[in-house]
């Protein structure tokens, strides 16, 4: 069985406080792999720890299966519970924190945020970037959007 090298130089007697100079890491790196291997082989022979499955929990099949309940629940939920925000059907948007629903001046900010953000990058980059001479300073102050978010919402009611 292969045990992963990376695990070998963090390890005591690794790279871990190792050295600073990159010459003799590099030198150290030129043979990790055979010192990794050299070492697991040592530990084997001196029956000086068990082989062990160097598998990620996350891999393990009771937590995917886990996983895959934990999903059918928060789906269950969502669509018995919740507005579905997968149905594809137009809603009104709704803070999943707070569960109150936009007012028509914060959809309109939040539909709009995207194409307001690019339109004023467009803006910075043309006055300060791209025109020679610059219209503006890089350093000159930006103004903000000001746009109504679901915390206005919140404040609000």
């Amino acid at each position: 069985m292969k045990k992963p090298i990376n695990k070998d130089t963090q390890t005591p007697g690794g790279t871990k406080g190792f050295s600073l100079k990159p010459g003799a890491v590099s030198k150290y790196y030129l043979v990790t792999e055979y010192r990794s291997i050299f070492r697991r082989q040592f530990k084997e022979m001196l029956h000086l720890g068990t082989p062990t499955t160097y598998q990620h929990t996350d891999l393990q099949a009771s937590r995917i299966a886990r996983d895959e309940e934990d999903v059918k629940s928060s789906m269950s939920m969502l669509e018995g519970s919740w507005i579905n925000p997968f149905k594809g059907v137009q809603q009104d948007p709704v803070c999943l924190s707070s569960g109150k629903i936009a007012t028509p001046e914060t959809e309109k900010d939040l539909l709009q945020a995207e194409a307001l953000g690019e339109k004023a990058y467009t803006t910075f980059s043309k006055d300060r970037l791209e025109s020679n001479p610059p219209k503006m300073k890089f350093h000159d102050k930006i103004t903000k959007l000001k746009l109504k978010t679901f915390g206005d919402v919140s404040a609000s009611r």
